[in-house]
């Protein structure tokens, strides 16, 4: 039987690992004094992708994450929003396409999904009915016969 090899005292780098906190700290810290992203994956054994998301997300005066910006531009203004809301709650019953259509407003499907999501409004498919039989029929009215008095 082969021998085991002995763990390396050196630190690699550990592909898909998580970062701990104060990894996350450490490379806030030596951010602070403006060394580069390449210095800090040396100094870390970190890979450079890794470095740089975490300097992108972290704020290092309050070691908290920072608020995600808005990549993409809004597509409708709250005036455009308020007639999607107004449609969609007097046509609930309606596709999305339709309430697109009825409210004249260039917008896709997915954007009207996601506006009405803010305001907790989802889709929902209405259950049919049940078609009653002739037998179901007869034994209601002799049920209804039987117990009038």
């Amino acid at each position: 039987m082969p021998a085991r090899r002995q763990p390396s005292n050196t630190s690699k780098p550990r592909p898909n690992s998580h970062l701990s906190d104060s990894e996350i700290t450490r490379m806030l810290t030596l951010d602070n004094p403006g060394l580069s992203t390449r210095a800090i994956t040396s100094e870390m054994t970190r890979s450079q992708s890794a470095v740089s998301r975490i300097l992108r997300t972290y704020d290092y005066k309050t070691f908290n994450i920072r608020d995600r910006t808005r990549i993409r531009k809004r597509k409708t203004t709250k005036h455009e929003d308020w007639i999607l809301t107004r449609t969609t709650k007097a046509n609930d019953d309606q596709a999305y396409r339709d309430i697109i259509y009825m409210s004249s407003i260039k917008v896709s499907c997915n954007s009207l999904r996601r506006r009405l999501k803010e305001i907790d409004l989802y889709s929902r498919v209405h259950r049919q009915k049940s078609v009653l039989k002739s037998s179901h029929k007869a034994a209601c009215l002799c049920w209804a016969r039987k117990y009038q008095h």
